[in-house]
């Protein structure tokens, strides 16, 4: 991309269908699905929780955004402990292409994060008076903070390596959690070595592969936690995790309390 130009796609203004600023309920869940031609942008300035796209799941924090092209399957899983704030707007713009305008997961400089976010309640609360003024000065504000994520990017104009093998090595851990995998492993199912992945992968999503991958265990321990009786032993087992002093360690260091204690919490919130 020409330094001193403006990109192609901000030629032409983004068309907004859909905004919402929401606080969720506390273990609210947005089940996968997709939108037929239509972007989303998701932001969440509070709360915490995770957020799947494309096969890969990601830890949400404020300085995280996320961005979803036609017909790719996304889901939102809120936490039972800290409930999210969402920021979301769905818009259609005929000059971005569907696949490496942005990456699904924009992850920024907490003083991006900042500008970023003031962009997008601009957006909101001009697109919620749906006058056509107010419309317009929404398009504007929009086509300002995809450029700004865009810009954060890139280094020295030039854009962010290609993704795939990241997608890849998310996938595999995604397929495989449950197994010893060593980040040989990891790194041979994205055909390539495990230090470019690791530097590869902590660039575009901010974590270790491997930091992905405990976050992906603890995530369908707590789901095992919460709809069957089995032992943590076992759990542990089904999880990747091998031992139950190791599920006990993570998940006190991780969530705050041993899987026994998440699955008391859990069974009275589900009482409620």
């Amino acid at each position: 991309m020409n330094r001193h130009s403006l990109p192609e796609p901000f030629t032409r203004l983004p068309q907004i269908y859909f905004v919402e600023y929401l606080v969720w309920e506390k273990s609210r869940q947005i089940e996968a699905h997709a939108h037929d031609g239509v972007f989303q942008l998701d932001y969440f300035p509070q709360g915490a929780g995770t957020y799947s796209v494309d096969g890969a799941t990601i830890e949400i924090d404020a300085n995280t955004f996320f961005f979803v092209a036609p017909s790719q399957r996304h889901e939102i899983h809120g936490s039972s402990e800290n409930p999210l704030e969402n920021a979301t707007v769905k818009f259609g713009h005929p000059g971005i292409d569907t696949d490496g305008f942005l990456p699904h997961v924009c992850r920024v400089h907490a003083d991006v994060a900042s500008r970023a976010g003031t962009l997008f309640r601009q957006v909101i609360s001009e697109a919620v008076l749906k006058q056509q003024e107010h419309m317009a000065i929404a398009s504007l504000r929009l086509a300002e903070l995809l450029l700004l994520l865009r810009r954060s990017t890139e280094v020295d104009g030039v854009a962010v390596p290609d993704s795939r093998p990241v997608t890849a090595a998310r996938r595999y851990m995604l397929e495989h959690f449950a197994d010893d995998i060593s980040i040989g492993d990891v790194a041979g199912s994205a055909g390539t070595t495990p230090e470019h992945l690791c530097r590869v992968f902590k660039k575009e999503t901010g974590d270790t592969p491997f930091t992905f991958l405990r976050g992906v265990r603890v995530e369908r321990a707590k789901k095992h936690l919460e709809s069957t009786r089995d032992n943590i032993a076992a759990i542990a087992q089904a999880t990747g995790f091998g031992q139950a002093k190791n599920i006990n360690r993570i998940f006190k260091n991780l969530v705050g309390m041993t899987p026994r204690e998440y699955r008391r919490k859990a069974l009275v919130e589900n009482r409620q």
